[in-house]
């Protein structure tokens, strides 16, 4: 509910990583979406390695060569996941079982593969960028491939991808598309297709079928079965990704106050105190926040012992480390005051009065983004097809900071995420919520 990142990284200091662990083995994947700089934009990238037992990794795993290739070597420290490249660059995870935190997304372990569950699979990819109300033209990619097993050895296959430049309709643009069916097996995680014209392709796959949505990794790439008791979502392509056109801030704002329906009404509206617990790492925090008051308090713990706290009382704030007090930098003020107006917070109806300059852009996978401006900053929400808030960012003194939130939960009749992920300067942490106390009664005590 508040921006703790630029926080934490100043205090990442306070994490000791100790004893080291047994290499990592298997195929982890996941996708990351991430919202763009510019207004309305998002993107998607899906990460697919296959670590073995020897120190080396591949993440390119569409190509022929996947099983013997080496991208890079790793080293596990603790719970701490280091990929190293050969050009010198490199990637931190944080190992939690079965799952890899990137910070920004999570990437799940999939065993290897020796047979596929029957059904449709989807992978559906679209970026887009500018439209109506942006000042930019609007362009927009798409890659849609649809995998159907029967279960009997027999598949079909129909892929598109497609660009457009210009407005509602392609400008300069261009569609290619591919089909086909025919015979397939599967063995150690490796797929082959013979089609009805004799010709294989060989694939690596890898999926989790006992887990909803089942998940299969082909060639790099994730794929989504079809659920069977739900409606096919429609396909994410660039023409449905063009910015709403005719809309106009009463509709907009109209939007967004179905939204704060959604996320709990005259519950958040009327919302006065907060308490948060959570952790980043093995750090846990306790976020308190009076918003009658205009107080505002981050503690952070390592084990039981408090190692540093920021404080905001009206116009001025502090930070505590190691017992050392020194004065709140107005940067940090400005990032607190601002948080007041992101997550769940953002959206309450005083908050949403005051938006200025709204525009809406449709995006994929029914998705909408909102940008607006609030007190001379540039803020942009994103909805799910639902009205829940699923990201927002904000740009503000040169620096663009997102979030990213999931596992949205009921607590008290608000709709709460128990997961977000937030960036910022190629800084990426994942937060987890463990407790909410909405309206708890706060002594002087606990702002001492």
């Amino acid at each position: 509910m508040r921006p703790i990142l630029p926080f934490f990284l100043l205090l990442l200091f306070v994490v000791q990583q100790a004893c080291a662990q047994s290499g990592l083995n298997g195929v982890f994947a996941g996708v990351q979406v991430t919202i763009g700089a510019s207004p309305g934009s998002m993107g998607r990238t899906d990460h697919v390695i296959w670590f073995r037992s020897d120190g080396t990794f591949n993440s390119d795993l569409h190509k022929p060569d996947w099983k013997t290739a080496t991208t890079g070597h790793y080293t596990v420290s603790g719970n701490k996941v280091v990929l190293q490249y050969p050009k010198g660059g490199k990637d931190f995870y944080t190992l939690q079982g079965d799952m890899l935190t990137g910070g920004g997304y999570n990437l799940i372990k999939l065993p290897e593969s020796n047979s596929v569950p029957p059904g449709m699979y989807h992978f559906n990819y679209a970026y887009s960028s500018g439209g109506a109300g942006t000042g930019l033209a609007y362009a927009g990619t798409a890659s849609n491939t649809d995998l159907s097993f029967d279960g009997n050895g027999n598949f079909s296959r129909n892929a598109m991808s497609a660009t457009q430049v210009g407005g509602g309709v392609v400008a300069g643009g261009s569609t290619r598309s591919n089909s086909g069916s025919g015979h397939y097996t599967i063995k150690d995680g490796v797929l082959v297709l013979t089609y009805a014209d004799g010709h294989t392709q060989a694939h690596s796959f890898f999926s989790r079928p006992g887990e909803k949505p089942v998940m299969a990794a082909v060639d790099g790439n994730i794929y989504f079965l079809d659920d069977p008791s739900s409606a096919k979502s429609s396909t994410a392509g660039a023409h449905n990704s063009t910015s709403a056109a005719g809309t106009d801030a009463p509709t907009i704002k109209a939007l967004l106050y179905k939204a704060n329906q959604v996320q709990g009404g005259s519950r958040l509206d009327n919302l006065q105190r907060a308490r948060v617990t959570g952790s980043i790492n093995n750090i846990t925090f306790i976020n308190k926040i009076d918003l009658h008051q205009q107080r505002y308090r981050l503690e952070l713990y390592k084990g039981s012992t408090l190692a540093a706290l920021e404080q905001v009382e009206g116009a001025t704030g502090w930070v505590t480390v190691n017992g050392n007090k020194t004065s709140m930098s107005p940067d940090r003020m400005r990032e607190i005051k601002e948080g007041f107006c992101t997550g769940v917070l953002g959206l309450r109806r005083e908050v949403i009065s005051r938006m200025e300059s709204l525009k809406q852009q449709h995006q994929p996978n029914n998705n909408t983004s909102v940008t607006f401006m609030l007190d001379g900053e540039e803020f942009v929400f994103m909805l799910n097809g639902n009205g829940q808030l699923i990201g927002d960012g904000v740009k503000s003194a040169g620096k663009t900071r997102t979030s990213v939130y999931g596992d949205l939960r009921n607590v008290d009749g608000l709709l709460l995420p128990f997961t977000e992920s937030d960036q910022q300067d190629g800084q990426k942490v994942l937060i987890r919520y463990t407790r909410y106390e909405l309206d708890p009664t706060f002594s002087e005590a606990d702002w001492q």
